[in-house]
């Protein structure tokens, strides 16, 4: 594999990380949202309207300044050193965080070629807004072009569900086959199954603690519910049963 390959496999990983975490969010939000309006199905359709609070997990992207990275483990999702001044990939064997070729900091202790310079970084704070069913509703009636009823809301907003599953799949599978292809120069192997991707996402969480970290880990386990019901059921997944076993 040509150095410029394995950079871009990198860059791959790197942008999808936290694309998959962005994703995670919104999905998390229109569940709430879902199983906010159905358990209070009877006052809305009485009083037309309903009242709700959401804390809602922002996303920002800081640049660092010139000259500065971040040695990032690509395969942990793990950021490894902060302010590291090794700006070539090819020498990460010398940063501080490695010892005898393997990172000291990152989850898996992994061998350095798994870490790659990272100019920016991302961050993630929560903030606590209050919004009601008709504001939501008809700033996405606005913006899907159409006026619905309750129900027919409510079945909208279930297939955004079924559509971010796939969507968060889709990006995980990418992850992973990205990872497996940069292993195959070397003889121990990375991943075997998307479950294998997403538990790895997870222990991340665990060790970054970053806002919203506790409610990002409950959609990374449905996504891996949602992966291995469509491993095992080929067929279009009925995702109202799901989302019933999911409140």
């Amino acid at each position: 594999m040509t150095p410029e390959k394995r950079e871009e496999l990198k860059s791959d990983i790197a942008r999808l990380q936290p694309e998959v975490k962005d994703e995670l969010a919104k999905l998390d939000k229109i569940k709430f949202q879902m199983r906010t309006f159905e358990e209070n199905k009877d006052v809305i359709l009485l009083h037309g309207n309903l009242t709700v609070a959401i804390d809602e997990i922002i996303q920002t992207k800081t640049d660092l300044p010139a000259g500065k990275y971040l040695t990032s483990c690509i395969h942990c999702s793990f950021i490894c050193h902060d302010e590291c001044r090794i700006e070539d990939n090819d020498r990460k064997q010398n940063c501080i965080a490695m010892k005898d070729g393997f990172c000291k900091n990152c989850i898996n202790k992994c061998e350095w070629w798994l870490h790659k310079n990272i100019s920016y970084i991302y961050g993630y704070k929560s903030i606590h807004v209050t919004k009601s069913y008709q504001e939501l509703k008809s700033s996405y009636e606005h913006e899907k072009g159409v006026i619905l009823y309750f129900d027919e809301y409510l079945d909208n907003l279930t297939k955004d569900i079924e559509e971010l599953f796939q969507l968060l799949l889709s990006k995980v599978k990418k992850i992973r086959d990205c990872k497996n292809e940069l292993q195959r120069t070397r003889e121990v192997p990375l991943l075997k199954s998307v479950g294998d991707t997403i538990d790895d996402m997870i222990n991340a969480e665990r060790r970054t603690e970053e806002p919203g970290f506790e409610r990002r880990i409950e959609m990374y386990k449905e996504l891996k519910e949602y992966s291995n019901m469509t491993r095992i059921r080929p067929c279009k997944t009925n995702i109202k049963t799901m989302h019933e076993s999911f409140k």
